[in-house]
């Protein structure tokens, strides 16, 4: 059975700074810097699931837009991009930090301060590439 989960990209609108998550859990995630989301519940579509993760981990309001795909051996990640005019509005809703980092602060960051894939999905969100799936 494949786990569904969700991530967004949320970005200011002129796409130079984004809301990070540093997560404490999963162990494999635990210190990294990844983008808000989390896992879809019972009976939730996924962009319900993106909503309700952006407003539990950052409160922020958000209109999800699906623009790529991570496939796992026993899982898939919905990437979403959000644009919002209120980015400094997020706060640490629960254990896990939130800060808002520049574009520049996150692909100079070392690889070992990221979760996989971070640098790659904002070089996606940036471009003018409309969609993108990663295999892992």
């Amino acid at each position: 059975m494949s786990i569904s989960y969700v991530m967004s990209v949320i970005t200011d609108p002129s796409h130079e700074e984004y809301v990070m998550i540093t997560k404490n859990r999963p162990d494999f995630l635990k210190g990294k810097t990844t983008f808000v989301g989390g896992k879809v519940e019972k009976g939730e579509t996924v962009v319900a699931a993106m909503i309700r993760e952006a407003k539990e981990e950052c409160n922020l309001d958000i209109e999800p837009r699906l623009f790529g795909y991570i496939f796992g051996d026993d899982y898939t990640v919905f990437v979403f991009k959000s644009v919002v005019d209120n980015i400094y509005s997020a706060i640490t809703m629960e254990d896990e930090k939130i800060t808002v980092y520049s574009k520049e602060e996150i692909v100079m960051a070392p690889d070992n301060a990221l979760a996989d894939n971070v640098k790659s999905i904002i070089h996606f969100a940036n471009g003018d590439q409309k969609t993108f799936e990663i295999y892992q």
